[in-house]
């Protein structure tokens, strides 16, 4: 049943692609099916037809983080940040911030530094620097 409906919706999308219902309900298809590439080759269709959407990019950042890539993943976050603001872009950034740090401790990093500017994880042979592309207050 859930293949027939990755069917009946990527058929729909070849004639209506700004439909961003259909995209959502393709994307949760896929997730049932444990299918994650597919999800996220689904999620870069869904925004390259839609143009910038939160919800998109959040989810797309989310299963980045399973799939432990990291640094697409918060590339991903850094796009949607710009459009929140007050407690909603305090929620990202605290969730942002959680996530780096139990990135950090399951890679043994000794030390994690949030600046203005943006944030590095340091080990003994390990340095991952993420900057700020824009005068985003992480803290």
């Amino acid at each position: 049943m859930i293949n027939r409906g990755v069917d009946d919706f990527a058929k729909y999308l070849e004639f209506d692609s700004k439909n961003e219902e259909v995209w959502l309900k393709l994307i949760e298809c896929y997730q049932q099916l444990g299918m994650q590439e597919k999800m996220v080759e689904t999620l870069n269709g869904a925004l390259e037809a839609l143009g910038t959407s939160s919800e998109l990019l959040r989810m797309k950042a989310e299963l980045l983080m399973e799939q432990e890539k990291y640094d697409e993943a918060f590339a991903a976050y850094d796009k949607v940040i710009p459009g929140l603001q007050g407690e909603e872009l305090r929620m990202l950034l605290e969730e942002l911030y959680n996530m780096a740090v139990a990135v950090g401790a399951g890679l043994g990093f000794l030390s994690l530094t949030l600046t203005k500017r943006g944030a590095t994880c340091r080990s003994s042979n390990l340095t991952l620097t993420k900057r700020s592309s824009r005068n985003t207050r992480l803290l």
